[in-house]
């Protein structure tokens, strides 16, 4: 059972919808079909959905620190952490279930090249156009995985990246 990630993002104590502006086709997508992104492109610093804590070991070699197994609220999937500099790895029974990119480092990366701090030009012209949540001083971009519902969202600040994460819903 893999823990269900809401549709709805949370920002202090404030709520807000998102407001879908379409997709397309652009630059840089899999053959997945419009608007969506393929599997090879879901990956932030060589890491995937469903990858295992050995294989993530191989990936990116011993992480900084380790969180004790914990549960989640209303779930019984056993949660850990993984922390590296500017990254961090969640993983529910030990498969990873989110990948979450917060500092500028060099390591920090999609699969086609996206860093934090990147300018938001150069996330839709390697993606295309997203679904989209304006807020003062920044917003989302969110990019959805044709082939299971895993999204692929940049939080941005002052017209740049300032977050990535790659997380995934429960599947019916």
């Amino acid at each position: 059972m893999m823990i269900r990630r809401c549709g709805l993002l949370m920002v202090g104590a404030i709520s807000f919808n998102l407001l879908a502006s379409g997709c397309s086709s652009g630059p840089g997508r899999d053959e997945a079909g419009a608007g969506r992104l393929g599997s090879s492109q879901m990956l932030l610093n060589g890491v995937g959905q469903g990858m295992t804590e050995a294989e993530v070991r191989q990936q990116l070699g011993a992480p900084t620190s380790i969180s004790v197994p914990f549960y989640a609220f209303m779930s019984e999937d056993s949660l850990i952490l993984w922390r590296y500099p500017g990254f961090r790895v969640e993983f529910v029974d030990q498969v990873v279930d989110r990948l979450i990119c917060t500092g500028q480092s060099v390591r920090c990366a999609t699969a086609d090249g996206i860093h934090i701090g990147d300018p938001i030009a150069r996330v839709t012209a390697t993606y295309g156009k997203a679904e989209t949540l304006v807020r003062p001083l920044g917003g989302l971009l969110i990019y959805h995985q044709a082939e299971i519902p895993c999204t692929m969202t940049f939080s941005l600040s002052r017209g740049a990246v300032s977050r990535i994460e790659v997380s995934c819903e429960e599947e019916n």
